[in-house]
């Protein structure tokens, strides 16, 4: 029925409202209201609006009392939905109410069900002709056709949007989206017209304040994309003065900073008058906002570094051996980096190893911190650990005290991160497909994980990293068939490896694995299925341990590297997305900062939740996690999610009056149930005999041989196994929810995977008489995944984990 589909209600109460005639402009919103929105958006624009802020809250006051004054204005219903809402969880009802007004012809209601449903097919510009003049309509419209990539249909709806303005608001609105579709289009001389033709301060509905320097901001950016003189001449006069203004957003003054950079090199502007407006802006903003100001400063004068640039471990410590940091801060910021890792990996990083010496060495310096002789020591130690951003930081440290030493660490720390940074540039050209230079000045193309490893030798040997000439070094290279080629990781050759010949067990692996060990790192480099081709991850190693057993009956066994960052990121992480672990041969990698990066997105949505003085506000926690009401929508309907993965997370950390975020020992617990899934599945499938090669070629013709789609059957398998095996499998129903809301990114065959998971888990909770009693019939089933204990949700995906032949 239509009423299931948010795009068909669109479109039907478009039409119950066409006329014959060309839509006309309805008659202009009610000056308060229009007052009190304009307020309410510009708050929204200040780095100081955070949920449950003082600014949040003015602001969500303000659209409350415009939707109240003007009823039928689409705009602060909007607003209220992306920033009421959607921060208090509280969407899947609002959702059902949309839903029912659209079924009852109305068109406002109609667009609004569509915006929360951007996976929904969506109407042409064609179909929509003669409707009436709701301008948010036809935004949607144009919005769906850029996602299709149809540039024209989007440009044509979204000027008719344009035109069916009623309000400042939405003239800015508009304008901004044509202009951009029309920048899109390579066409960025009509996004100025357009722009203009906003600003023109005679117009009807003139544009105010902060939407008037939005506006400047954006006709700045599209003219310094001219190739006229006169245009990059107005563009620099205009996005200097802009750029200087306290109004902009974070992203505006960054998008503005960047295209007036590309002009600099064209001597039209100089970096000192860059800095200078920069300067004017911070003189003029306050408190979060300044800060951004800054660190943007910071940035353009080299100092990217600075505090607040980045949260994870890796920026702390380089910070901590800066030249700038004061003497206690090694000593301190190490220690509390050990208290921050996970027991398994604490107790291994304070063993032997270059990182146990480098604490030593700290700790001694902390005793006589004018010690040079020590001061020397911790250098050397450093870059024997593979820490090379925190030798380089230390040499500037040490050239007072010993310039020669702190010449030779230099050189020791550049070399290092030379060698990273070539490797992350071929990762980059891989990723082009490009043809490149080898050593030889031969191009030729990388097709194999035989040609990777040649050319990643080629870099190590050029950095000065290899005790071997490339041309002897030799790498064990590991066939896994239709699964794909990996270059023998290391460290060591396992029992399984003595008796393929590659090696004796218990002896470490030469090649690369061996180069990359005395770097400190660890190192993926081959081709595996669904990966796009051959590729290289490289991540600092601290230490490794083994894991063994049986999940589901089905044995495990494994090395496990744990790691902290990626120097050299995978396909998926270079594409923006991120991978906490990854299954290799005979073991797995957990990376520790992504794995914190996570826990820190807990925290934040834990913090939306929190009054000033830190205590629960449990008034918007019951809120978040009531029980959603019937909806008009299909109970087993997974778009759109509507925040249920972030009410998932609170569901979690609720405990009592509490909330608790987990610790990073349990997402290491997560990931590793995945990875030995994985494990599983390597262990009955290799090494390849005559037996198990026909059961993995059977496996792939399931799946036609295509590495895309084995690569999504065997993610899901992993994370529904693990699913099956932990106490509470919450945080792993989380990453199946990330994945329905899109957060997962389109580089990654996870997100493919677990939402075809997901889809099969809430046809099996819908048939099942165990899932009578959850709370909230008639809501859709992903709206109150939540309510669901603990218990229920492992029987679901055991069951499912039964009949895809997953448990022995």
């Amino acid at each position: 029925m239509a009423r299931h589909w948010p795009a068909a209600l669109v479109l039907a109460a478009v039409c119950a409202c066409s006329a014959p005639s060309e839509p006309r402009p309805g008659p202009p919103v009610l000056p308060a209201a229009s007052d009190l929105y304009l307020g309410a958006w510009t708050l929204s624009r200040s780095a100081e609006f955070a949920p449950g802020g003082p600014a949040h809250t003015r602001a969500v006051a303000l659209a409350e009392e415009a939707a109240a004054l003007a009823p039928d204005w689409v705009a602060p219903a909007r607003f209220l939905d992306q920033w009421r809402h959607g921060p208090a969880l509280t969407l899947p009802d609002r959702f059902a109410e949309h839903l029912r007004g659209a079924e009852a012809g109305d068109p406002g209601r109609a667009y609004l069900a569509g915006r929360l449903a951007p996976g929904a097919g969506g109407a042409s510009t064609g179909e929509v002709q003669g409707a009436a003049g709701l301008p948010w309509t036809w935004h949607l419209v144009g919005w769906r056709a850029r996602q299709r990539g149809d540039l024209t249909g989007a440009i044509e709806a979204e000027r008719m949007a344009y035109r069916l303005a009623r309000d400042p608001a939405e003239v800015t609105f508009f304008a901004s989206i044509l202009a951009r579709f029309l920048e899109d289009a390579d066409r960025p001389d009509l996004g100025v017209e357009v722009l203009q033709g906003a600003l023109d301060p005679d117009a009807t509905l003139a544009v105010r304040g902060a939407e008037r320097v939005a506006l400047e901001a954006q006709l700045a950016t599209l003219w310094l994309l001219s190739e006229r003189p006169e245009g990059l001449a107005a563009g620099t006069r205009l996005g200097l003065e802009r750029l200087a203004s306290a109004e902009l957003t974070v992203a505006e003054r960054r998008d503005l900073l960047k295209a007036l950079g590309k002009v600099a090199a064209k001597g039209l502007v100089s970096g000192a008058e860059l800095e200078l407006a920069l300067a004017r802006a911070s003189a003029s903003c306050e408190g979060a906002d300044r800060e951004a100001v800054e660190e943007l400063l910071a940035t353009r004068l080299g100092a990217a570094s600075g505090p607040g640039r980045d949260a994870g471990w890796r920026a702390a410590l380089v910070r901590a051996f800066s030249a700038d940091a004061g003497a206690a801060e090694p000593a301190r910021t190490l220690g509390e980096w050990l208290d921050a890792l996970p027991e398994e990996v604490r107790e291994g990083v304070l063993g032997d190893g270059p990182v146990a010496a480098l604490l030593d060495a700290v700790a001694e310096l902390a005793r006589e911190p004018g010690a040079v002789a020590l001061q020397v020591e911790v250098g050397r130690r450093l870059v024997d650990a593979g820490w090379y951003e925190e030798g380089a930081g230390w040499s500037d440290r040490l050239q007072p005290a010993d310039p020669a030493e702190a010449r030779a660490l230099r050189v020791a720390a550049l070399r290092g991160r030379a060698a990273l940074a070539a490797l992350l540039n071929l990762g980059r050209r891989l990723d082009a497909r490009r043809a490149y230079s080898s050593a030889s000045g031969a191009a030729e193309s990388i097709a194999s994980a035989e040609a990777l490893h040649d050319e990643v030798a080629r870099v190590l040997e050029q950095s000065g990293l290899l005790p071997e000439a490339a041309a002897e070094l030799e790498s064990p290279v590991i066939d896994y068939g239709p699964a794909g080629t990996l270059v023998h990781p290391g460290p060591t050759f396992s029992e399984q490896d003595a008796e393929l010949g590659r090696g004796d067990a218990g002896e470490p692996v030469p090649g690369l694995a061996a180069a990359f060990a005395r770097m400190g790192r660890f190192a993926l480099v081959g081709r595996g299925a669904g990966q796009g081709g051959p590729d290289a991850t490289v991540l600092r190693r601290l230490h490794e341990t083994r894991h063994e057993g049986a999940h589901l009956g089905r044995p495990f066994a494994g090395t496990v590297i744990w790691c902290q960052g990626a120097d050299v990121p995978g396909r998926v992480g270079r594409g923006g997305g991120s991978i906490g672990g990854a299954a290799l041969h005979e073991g797995f990698y957990v990376d520790l900062e992504v794995l914190a990066a996570e826990r820190r997105f807990w925290v934040e949505v834990a913090s939306r939740f929190r009054a000033p003085d830190g205590s629960v506000r449990a008034g918007d926690v019951g809120r978040a996690l009531a029980v959603p009401g019937p909806s008009p929508a299909r109970a087993l309907s997974m778009q759109p999610a509507l925040g249920a993965a972030d009410r998932m997370r609170l569901a979690v950390m609720m405990q009592g009056e509490a909330l608790v975020v987990p610790d990073l020992d349990r997402f290491c617990e997560g990931v590793a149930a995945h990875e030995e899934a994985h494990l599983c599945d390597r262990a009955a499938w290799y090494p390849l005999t005559t037996g198990r090669v026909l059961r993995v070629l059977g496996f792939a013709a399931g799946h036609g041989f295509s590495g895309a789609r084995i690569a999504r059957a065997l993610e899901l398998r992993a994370q529904l196994v693990a699913m099956c095996v932990l106490d509470d499998p919450r945080l792993l129903w989380v990453d199946l929810l990330d994945a329905a809301e899109g957060r997962l990114g389109r580089l990654s065959p996870h997100g493919e995977a677990y939402r075809e998971l997901l889809g099969a888990l809430l046809q099996r909770m819908d048939a099942s008489p165990a899932a009578g009693g959850v709370p909230g019939t008639g809501a859709r089933w992903i709206d109150r995944l939540h309510t669901v204990e603990p218990a229920l949700l492992r029987a679901i995906a055991t069951e499912e984990a039964a009949a895809r032949g997953l448990v022995r």
